[in-house]
């Protein structure tokens, strides 16, 4: 006799099959679901470290500058005070070639031939203004200054004759250059 199964067999495997598939596929769509929420919450933990590094990190670059702003300040005040010191050891070394030089114009001026009636300095020369007996006291006047060591050069400006008191004088002025440091 011939058996006939009218029960649907292969609808029913089927069905089984699609079952499984809609499981399998729901179990890796929540996998990977949850993959991303991993990911997601790993990246949002590392960018918090991140922006803590970057706020911190700011924090030391602030704390650097204040103290590059007072290491300037040390350096300017360091400069101002060595440039102090410059001019007080400057002032000190030369603060007698003044008198010696005076000390020495006086021994220059020939006795009861040559007169200074004033003398005006510069940076660079000096100014004799003075009366003399005549152009030979002048001119020793002139060798004796161009014999110190202070002055580079003596020239004769001017000279004219005038009269004081009833004496004929020479009325002179002269320009002698200055050393350097002096």
């Amino acid at each position: 006799m011939i058996k006939v199964n009218l029960l649907p067999y292969r609808e029913k495997k089927k069905e089984v099959q699609s079952k499984s598939q809609v499981v399998i596929l729901g179990a890796l769509g929540g996998a990977f679901a949850v993959l991303l929420l991993g990911f997601h919450v790993f990246t949002v933990m590392k960018l918090s470290e991140l922006e803590n590094d970057v706020q911190g990190t700011q924090q030391r670059l602030q704390q650097l500058k204040s103290s590059i702003g007072d290491i300037n300040q040390y350096k300017k005040a360091k400069e101002i005070l060595e440039k102090r010191l410059h001019i007080i050891s400057y002032l000190e070394k030369n603060r007698f070639a003044k008198v010696y030089f005076l000390d020495e114009l006086t021994a220059m001026v020939p006795a009861n031939q040559v007169w200074v009636k004033s003398m005006k300095e510069t940076e660079t020369d000096v100014k004799i203004d003075g009366f003399a007996r005549d152009n030979i006291a002048i001119a020793k006047f002139m060798r004796n200054l161009e014999r110190s060591k202070h002055l580079t050069s003596v020239d004769l400006v001017s000279s004219k004759q005038t009269e004081i008191a009833g004496n004929r004088l020479k009325q002179f002025t002269l320009s002698c250059g200055l050393k350097k440091g002096f």
